[in-house]
């Protein structure tokens, strides 16, 4: 929702410059963005590996209607730049992000700075993998009508930016865990099953029955695993230990956690 706040050219930018330089690198930029997509309504936003990611920093979906079937979810492939406010994002660099799009999927250019009049023409001239531009002075009022990093009237936060990525943040960004939140949906606990994210599916086995998966504080179990629908099932007594049904079988969807590291999977609820 728009927030009924006018903001003149110089506090945008003002407020974009310390936007930008609260990020000591691009890797935080990374880590806030996870966050603010998921605010946007994005599911399953994960951060990439570091190394030969071709390009894209983040990736994304939007699940279909109703979450029935996979053939209207939408993939977005995001490219993240922290660039100086002052500079431009040039149209090569949009080809190079829609050269690695799948086709009927869709990018997401997003940056401090903001776009060559090319780059903003390059980004819609394909239907099949358009993508969507994100400038530092949209990005600033996003977050301000998001409630991210900004107290009204508003007044700018750097502790608040900070705070929103810097407990996600791990010692050393090239040897990260794979870490995907996901939400648990009405028609899922419903349905009794936990759907499993992309991201982790690629971890697995491609022909497999049942997965090894430790639920909350439950030990590690092995859990069916449907392969067509991919979700696991017989997961009622961590349904009702963690209260998404309650004694008269109301359903309350929840964010989990999907963690693979060297222990193995583990989903943990998240009480943010």
């Amino acid at each position: 929702m728009r927030k009924n706040v006018e903001l003149n050219d110089a506090q945008l930018e003002n407020y974009l410059n310390q936007f930008y330089s609260t990020f000591e690198n691009g890797y935080e930029f990374e880590e806030f963005l996870k966050i603010y997509f998921e605010k946007l309504g994005l599911d399953e936003v994960t951060v990439t590996k570091r190394a030969r990611d071709g390009g894209i920093d983040l990736t994304a979906i939007r699940p279909g209607i109703g979450n029935f079937s996979d053939s209207d979810t939408i993939h977005y492939y995001i490219q993240a730049k922290r660039f100086s406010p002052s500079s431009s994002v040039s149209v090569k660099q949009i080809r190079e992000l829609k050269g690695v799009i799948p086709t009927g999927q869709k990018g997401i250019f997003v940056t401090t700075s903001k776009f060559s009049k090319d780059a903003i023409s390059e980004s819609n001239n394909n239907p099949s993998n358009p993508v969507v531009l994100i400038d530092g002075k949209s990005l600033i009022e996003s977050c301000i009508d998001n409630d991210l990093g900004f107290i009204f009237v508003p007044v700018f936060k750097k502790e608040l930016i900070r705070n929103i990525f810097s407990n996600t943040l791990i010692n050393s960004p090239l040897e990260r865990i794979i870490s995907v939140d996901k939400m648990i949906t009405s028609n899922d606990i419903r349905a009794r099953i936990i759907r499993v994210p992309n991201e982790i599916l690629k971890q697995l086995q491609s022909s497999i029955s049942f997965i090894n998966i430790k639920l909350g504080d439950f030990g590690f179990e092995k859990y069916k695993f449907n392969q067509n629908g991919r979700f696991i099932s017989g997961v009622t007594s961590f349904f009702n230990k963690y209260n998404f049904i309650d004694e008269v079988g109301s359903f309350y969807p929840k964010k989990v956690i999907w963690i693979k590291d060297e222990e193995g999977i583990k989903v943990i609820v998240d009480n943010r």
